[in-house]
């Protein structure tokens, strides 16, 4: 992993994003860390449009100026490379520029834009990110603490596979853990079981285990899988052709973001 990105818009739900990627980038080592605003005037008059344009950049300005101190004060900036942009581009634009052309690139982000509510973040900024930007999303809870024992659970289902999966933030994980375990885990609700080799030529490389629960719900079934099955981090797919219509659907999501207290990591086909 080259780079860790988190977009803030200097609220509380952003700072904690920053936090979690802070402490992932220490136990990653990773070594470059941008945080990035992003502000962009609606449509109005060109007289009305200049104005609102220049309180917008100084506004920015002025709370970008504000995190950098609180980043020096402490410390952070002493231990990984940190840049703070300001850019007036709306955020989906902004962050495809940024990782375009470039491999080993995470986006974490936290509520942003919203009432503090996954509810509504998924939906909005995440879920367009999730969509557009070409490279992993990880969502941070509210409440999530960072904690890395080695444990992540990747949600999917072997008949809707992509043919290639970005596996660079994965593979970090896991090659920087002693104990690193991906599980696998297919969530049923008729008893028909799919095979788990299916999985072999996706995650080549990557060592999993195979797990089947039976539910009728995706979203509540997993988040009580999870609460028992202690686990750092939850993947789920995201398919250029579309969404999983039943894994990735915007409801399942809402609701996994919504229950789990893990973070939520979207890998890009």
């Amino acid at each position: 992993m080259k780079r860790i990105i988190v977009p803030t818009d200097f609220s509380s739900g952003a700072w904690k994003a920053f936090l979690y990627a802070m402490d992932l980038a220490q136990n990653f080592h990773v070594e470059n860390l941008l945080v990035v605003n992003t502000y962009y005037e609606p449509h109005s008059g060109a007289a009305t449009m200049r104005s609102l344009l220049q309180l917008m950049r100084e506004e920015a300005e002025k709370n970008m100026k504000i995190l950098q101190e609180s980043i020096a004060e402490l410390g952070f900036d002493k231990i990984i490379n940190i840049t703070c942009k300001t850019l007036h581009a709306p955020l989906v634009r902004a962050l495809q520029n940024e990782v375009d052309g470039q491999s080993g690139q995470l986006i974490i982000m936290g509520t942003l834009g919203e009432t503090g509510t996954l509810e509504q973040l998924i939906g909005s900024n995440t879920s367009a990110v999730m969509a557009k930007v070409k490279c992993p999303v990880l969502v941070i809870p509210p409440n999530a603490q960072f904690t890395f024992t080695g444990k992540l659970v990747l949600a999917a289902d072997a008949e809707q596979l992509p043919v290639h999966l970005d596996l660079e933030v994965v593979k970090s994980f896991t090659a920087n853990h002693p104990k690193p375990l991906l599980e696998v885990v297919q969530v049923v609700n008729n008893g028909l079981t799919q095979d788990p080799k299916a999985f072999e030529s996706l995650l080549k490389g990557v060592p999993y285990q195979f797990q089947v629960i039976s539910g009728e719900d995706i979203a509540v079934t997993l988040d009580q899988y999870i609460a028992v099955q202690p686990t750092d981090i939850l993947m789920l797919i995201r398919l250029k052709r579309g969404l999983f219509q039943n894994l990735f659907h915007k409801s399942v999501t809402k609701k996994l973001a919504l229950h789990a207290q893990v973070p939520l990591l979207i890998l890009k086909e």
